[in-house]
């Protein structure tokens, strides 16, 4: 062939392999969260209001690292990988654009977004053992089938994976929520309790470019106090930094922080009452100055446990001095009520500065390493509790009527109360329920929401949650501090009707709104396929576990809370 041809072949061949190169997807980014510094009580890094409950928020684009190996093959190559190869699973890695995914014993995950192409799995690679290149296959049907029917049934993908010498054949399952992965010294799921053990922590989620990913040094424990003997347990979650100091990291869109709760959201088999709940308090939070908090930061994710695939989980902020912006300086602390135990307020008096819990009671904030001095005139802050305790169940109405406004933000009170109301929050009325004294004045923030929209304690149906039948328990959840401010308190019932008016208009707590949310939550969850995927590794415990349910329940509530407040005298 003549110089000349020989030369504008090979600029063509080049120009072809440019060209097919800046067609492909740059689907991937690989990048480790850094630290953050700041402190937990400084109150920086808080979320804008609006910017909580499953959000959606946006995160910067993804940087381009790379395309993958893999490509589009028909069922008898990727049969025929197996022949003369020893097949050997535990030896290769799987990579998305160079980020390496997250396993679970045979199977790969992927999260993607919701227009995510399957074209673009040519971004894939694999490596074996020793770091070496590993040759990815994939079924050419792939390309035509139908995305979204794959991702609701939770049907995977087939992956052929090999080297000279070794195959092995993964399943690809794809997701629209993030997955985490916590993985211990020991890993085997038993060893996890309540005291903390070393693991290491990974978050992936989906971005427009491909892959975000996030790694650091953790320690993981079971969380809960009646929800720790279930067989799906919430666990804390704590990042450090490679020297085990803690290490603030902002997860999945929420503030940066070191201190996470990996909730089960196990007896509610819609799973989505807590979220609901929370995006309503969010909202009640956003139009009353009687709710000083940041917005509960949780978001929906898929758990790998050790090398085993542990359901839906919910990633969330605690309730902490950072959220409700404490100051141990002016004398505020915060204590969450873990049984229903009401303590006495005479026990109550008698604790120390420095005691951690009392009876259904743990300080939370200040710690011992914090706790100001007597010298510094904030006082004990276990005094207020008790004096709260006091009049709210040991002092008669009169009594209760003249001093409660001394210890207690009245309109929080009844903020909180409503709030119980239109959620149906049974479980919360005293346990459940984080109390925080804030410039001398107590106030109450929830927790732990399952428990709500008419499902009762046991993830059965609440037998009463129609308030129709004259044999029903109560019409109102009995928050004790709001039910004696609404029959001893002149004003009390003015402030809740027009609460009630504005949460009604403005479509903060109405039925429409409510239904809204759990159906857009509903819908998240099954288009994943994390809702199919949760109920295979667990069992069924909720028998409500339909949006009719949900409906019914809701509209059939806001109809008898409008009546019941209207009344009020």
């Amino acid at each position: 062939m003549p110089r000349r041809a020989v030369c504008l072949l090979l600029a063509a061949l080049f120009l072809l392999l440019s060209c097919a190169k800046e067609s492909l997807p740059a689907p991937v980014q690989t990048a480790e969260t850094a630290e953050a510094g700041e402190s937990a009580e400084s109150g920086k890094d808080r979320p804008a209001r609006g910017d909580g409950v499953g959000a959606g928020k946006e995160k910067a684009p993804a940087p381009e690292s790379g395309t993958g190996t893999a490509r589009f093959a028909d069922r008898a190559e990727i049969d025929a990988v197996s022949e003369g190869r020893e097949n050997s699973p535990d030896s290769f890695t799987l990579r998305f654009g160079g980020v390496p995914l997250p396993r679970a014993e045979e199977r790969f995950w992927l999260p993607v977004t919701a227009d995510f192409g399957l074209e673009n799995l040519t971004g894939l690679s694999a490596e074996d053992g020793e770091g070496g290149e590993a040759s990815v296959l994939l079924d050419a049907a792939l390309p035509d089938a139908d995305f979204a029917r794959m991702m609701r049934e939770s049907v995977p993908a087939r992956i052929a994976v090999f080297t000279e010498s070794a195959h092995a054949s993964f399943e690809l399952v794809f997701t629209t929520l993030p997955v985490l992965s916590v993985r211990m010294d020991q890993e085997k799921r038993r060893t996890v309790g309540t005291t903390p053990m070393p693991a290491a922590f990974e978050v992936w989620e989906a971005a427009e470019s491909g892959v975000r990913y996030t790694a650091s040094r953790a320690e993981v424990s079971v969380r809960g106090a009646s929800s720790a003997s279930l067989s799906k347990t919430g666990f804390r979650l704590t990042l450090l930094d490679e020297k085990g100091e803690k290490k603030n990291l902002p997860l999945l869109g929420m503030r940066r922080d070191d201190d996470w709760i990996l909730y089960a959201s196990y007896s509610d088999n819609t799973h989505v009452r807590d979220m609901v709940g929370w995006r309503l308090w969010e909202r009640m939070t956003a139009s009353s100055d009687a709710l000083n908090a940041a917005p509960m930061g949780a978001e929906y994710a898929e758990l790998i446990l050790g090398n085993r695939y542990y359901g839906l989980y919910v990633l969330m902020e605690r309730v902490d001095a950072k959220m409700l912006s404490l100051d141990a300086g002016r004398g505020d602390s915060l204590f969450k009520c873990v049984s229903w135990d009401v303590p006495g307020s005479a026990g109550l008096a008698r604790q120390k500065p420095d005691s951690a819990a009392y009876s259904s009671m743990e300080k939370k904030y200040p710690d011992s390493s914090t706790e100001p001095s007597a010298q510094d005139g904030t006082g004990n802050p276990w005094d207020n509790l008790a004096e709260y305790v006091r009049l709210c169940y040991e002092a008669d109405g009169k009594e209760f009527a003249a001093h409660i406004g001394e210890v207690a933000d009245l309109h929080n009170m009844l903020e909180y109360w409503l709030f119980l109301n239109v959620a149906m929050a049974a479980d919360n009325t005293w346990k459940n329920t984080y109390y925080a004294s804030v410039d001398g004045k107590m106030t109450a923030y929830p927790w732990d929401l399952d428990i709500t929209f008419g499902l009762g304690w046991n993830g059965e149906r609440a037998n009463n949650y129609l308030y129709e039948n004259s044999g029903a328990i109560t019409a109102s959840y009995d928050f004790q501090c709001g039910r004696r401010l609404l029959k001893y308190v002149p004003g009390a019932s003015d402030y809740v009707k027009e609460r009630w008016e504005k949460i009604m208009s403005g479509h903060i707590a109405d039925a429409d709104t409510l239904i809204a949310d759990a159906r857009e939550f509903w819908d998240l969850l099954h288009s994943s396929g994390a809702w199919a995927r949760n109920l295979e590794r667990w069992p069924q415990t909720s028998t409500a576990d339909s949006l009719s349910y949900f409906e019914n329940a809701v509209q059939r509530r806001v109809k008898y809370l409008d009546k019941t407040i209207r009344a009020l005298p």
